[in-house]
């Protein structure tokens, strides 16, 4: 669109990318460092009390206060929604472009079941966390991510989020305004995948204003 590729060393490997990447490695270890007790306060684990630790059956959840936050995790309405919105996108969507099982469609099949099997959502969420203690939490987040990332795609947000900050942008402070239009777009979006495929989405002609729409700046 603009008759010029931009290379790697105007993207990937500009200062204001390169800077934050080298401070991050050299503050985060001093950081941790400082965290950490004293040696003298440090207690050795032995592994084998781990594994015991592991196979010992976990007792059952606490009690929790009734409060707005526990009653919806409890609420099989709100599970019975979610489902009916995921039966009924699925039905649309084999209607209009046919039954095709990729591994979007698989996932989504596989937590629209995962919710109706457990009936509540508190249910499937200490699911994940006992099936996967690890990484539970990300495999829940991460089909919830891709949602929100179509919402933002598919009704132009994304693209509004970004052009707007485009308008009032100067040659000088495109760079800095588009990282700040990014930061708010991974509010939404925090996945980094996700973000850029989000970010990518936004290739409106504002993107790629030609010099003349740019306030003029005095040499």
């Amino acid at each position: 669109m603009t008759g010029k590729v931009a290379g790697l060393d105007q993207t990937i490997f500009t200062a204001y990318n390169l800077v934050p990447v080298v401070l991050l490695l050299i503050l985060i270890p001093i950081a941790l460092c400082f965290m950490g007790p004293d040696q003298q306060h440090m207690r050795r684990v032995d592994p084998l009390v781990l594994i015991r630790q592991e196979e010992v059956p976990e007792p059952e959840p606490e009690k929790r206060v009734r409060s707005f936050a526990s009653v919806l995790e409890d609420s099989w309405i709100i599970t019975a929604l979610l489902v009916l919105m995921g039966a009924y996108y699925e039905w649309h969507t084999i209607l209009t472009g046919g039954f095709e099982l990729d591994i979007n469609g698989f996932i989504f099949i596989a937590l629209m079941l995962g919710l109706s099997f457990h009936g509540r959502p508190i249910r499937y969420v200490r699911s994940f966390e006992s099936g996967a203690k690890t990484v539970g939490p990300i495999l829940l987040q991460f089909p919830l991510y891709g949602g929100i990332m179509g919402i933002m795609t598919g009704t132009g947000l994304a693209a509004i989020i970004a052009q707007s900050f485009v308008g009032f942008s100067s040659q000088r402070t495109l760079p800095f305004w588009s990282f700040i239009a990014s930061n708010i777009i991974s509010l939404f979006v925090p996945s980094g995948g996700g973000h850029w495929a989000v970010t990518g989405r936004c290739k409106g002609p504002s993107w790629f204003l030609p010099r003349s729409n740019f306030r003029s700046i005095p040499p």
